[in-house]
């Protein structure tokens, strides 16, 4: 089944957010793309969405508050909307054919892991197109698939999982009831097997290859 695009007009009822739906103008050329995608200004006020987009919203993937999209917490927003800037500034100097993208990874407001992609409309245009690529389903089948595809021990593995749920080294020892030093070994050989330079990148790493 196509997925078909929606404007989404915002009001306050009963102190929550609401919306209405009506026919999309601008994102009709990508009706039947299959995974949320959102047209926004660059104050990250929604444009228009594409029903996969409506049902993020619905599910708590992204946040909708007075028709202005937020992200898990104030520091997400702050960096989000600072890609928003760089976007513009890179647009000055990108060719028509090289428009610039951002790409991340973010635990959500419904605190999973997603992907996403963030790119301008188009040369000319003020606006933004933000795509969620996938969420993060970290299912035994799939760790179990990274562990064989890096030779992971299984302490290795258990640190890949509090790694995913949000965890930093120090967090980690707490939770495993091992010591910092312990966690900061299993660490530095996870790096040496994955080919990769820290933490953040393993993660990077991790998650891609989880979705």
């Amino acid at each position: 089944m196509g997925t078909e695009l929606t404007l989404a007009l915002n009001d306050q009822r009963h102190g929550l957010n609401s919306y209405t739906l009506a026919p999309s103008i601008k994102l009709a050329s990508l009706k039947y793309f299959p995974q949320p995608i959102f047209l926004l200004d660059r104050e990250m006020n929604l444009i228009e969405t594409n029903s996969q987009g409506t049902t993020a919203i619905d599910k708590h993937w992204v946040g909708l508050r007075l028709g202005k999209m937020h992200f898990n917490n104030r520091e997400h927003n702050k960096q989000i909307a600072a890609m928003v800037e760089s976007l513009f500034a890179e647009r000055e100097t990108a060719s028509l054919l090289d428009m610039p993208c951002k790409r991340f990874i973010l635990r959500n407001v419904d605190m999973e892991f997603r992907a996403y992609t963030m790119s301008m409309e188009s040369p000319e245009s003020d606006n933004i197109l933000l795509f969620i690529q996938g969420d993060l389903n970290c299912s035994e089948s799939k760790l179990q698939s990274l562990a064989n595809a890096f030779s992971l021990s299984v302490s290795e593995i258990k640190i890949v999982k509090l790694m995913v749920d949000g965890l930093k080294p120090k967090e980690i020892a707490y939770e495993a009831g091992i010591s910092l030093n312990t966690v900061r070994s299993h660490l530095r050989t996870l790096y040496a097997k994955m080919q990769v330079s820290g933490y953040n990148e393993a993660l990077t790493a991790i998650i891609k290859l989880l979705i």
